[in-house]
């Protein structure tokens, strides 16, 4: 039979053992709460737009990337079934003046061809 000493000594490795992981895994945290102030997101309201405007395969015209939304971008996912007449889609996050954006896409297909194809958008989006 074991010695008491050797027991012991066997017993508390199997505590500290054990316990050890479940120390280490609260240390580590994958996610934390932050504060919008940290983002510099406080001292601004959240807007809301809405968005109009038609995709043409063919873009011309000079500055036709100039403006307050040059830069920024939209993120649309989503199903997008040409077929259907009015198609709905989230706007899931944007960059530059559409930073934290969250909202809708509603896409109408006006002409649709071999070479060309012509969309109206309407997007409502939220965003500071």
């Amino acid at each position: 039979m074991a010695s008491p000493f050797f027991s012991a000594i066997l017993l508390s490795s199997l505590i500290l053992f054990s316990a050890s992981p479940s120390l280490a895994a609260k240390t580590q945290r994958f996610a934390r709460s932050i504060s919008p102030s940290s983002l510099g997101l406080l001292d601004r309201a959240q807007k809301l737009s809405h968005l109009h405007f038609f995709l043409h395969d063919v873009v011309g015209g000079e500055n036709r990337t100039a403006g307050k939304f040059n830069g920024s971008s939209l993120a649309v996912l989503g199903r997008n079934a040409v077929e259907d007449a009015v198609r709905e889609m989230p706007v899931v996050g944007g960059s530059g003046v559409f930073r934290f954006a969250t909202g809708y896409a509603q896409a109408k297909t006006h002409a649709f061809g071999a070479l060309e194809a012509v969309v109206e958008y309407n997007v409502y989006v939220f965003h500071y």
